[in-house]
């Protein structure tokens, strides 16, 4: 949590504008986390990292330039890039994904598809998440076959529990506070 704490630190010295509300930024890297770290109690994985890199590509995708892309859109895709390198490239789909929705829906994706910049920091991305499965790839990729993409993508165990054992605690914890994002998505509709 501090680590956390002290890398948005960093992120805010070096990133920071003056139109910047470093309230909102901050609530949103703690539900972020606090979300990963309920995550990770339940299931015993690397959702805390991927959590991590979820609250710097918040960060990246709240200082894009909504008229052309800039060098936050970078940064958004390189936290995306190696957000797949903790678990798995799904993430870096989904936080990917996530910036292609938050684009759409601000009305700016039409605008950077015609940008070069913008498809350059997409195969940056892209590029990154590879680069961290390479070697593996690479040098064994029987093993990494039949390990990694067989057994750990496609017939991972649920660790023997139901469905609700982990939905229940997480509506119950998090009941108070879903109303935020509920009315940020009907401000953002209207």
């Amino acid at each position: 949590c501090f680590a956390a704490i002290a890398g948005f630190k960093l992120w805010k010295h070096f990133f920071t504008t003056t139109e910047d509300n470093d309230w909102a930024m901050l609530f949103a890297a703690c539900i972020t986390l606090n979300v990963g770290m309920i995550s990770h109690s339940y299931a015993s994985q690397m959702e805390v990292s991927v959590a991590s890199f979820f609250i710097f590509a918040q960060l990246a995708l709240a200082r894009t330039n909504p008229s052309k892309p800039n060098t936050a859109d970078f940064l958004f895709w390189i936290c995306a890039g190696l957000a797949g390198w903790f678990k798995s490239p799904l993430y870096s789909v989904l936080i990917g994904g996530s910036g292609l929705f938050y684009w759409a829906l601000t009305g700016a994706l039409k605008t950077r598809m015609t940008s070069f910049k913008f498809f350059t920091a997409i195969l940056t991305g892209i590029f990154i998440c590879i680069l961290g499965y390479l070697p593996a790839a690479i040098l064994d990729w029987d093993n990494f076959y039949q390990t990694y993409i067989l057994r750990e993508q496609f017939q991972k165990a649920n660790n023997n529990r139901a469905w609700h054992y982990v939905v229940t605690p997480l509506i119950h914890f998090s009941l108070p506070w879903i109303f935020i994002p509920l009315a940020a998505v009907v401000g953002v509709i209207r």
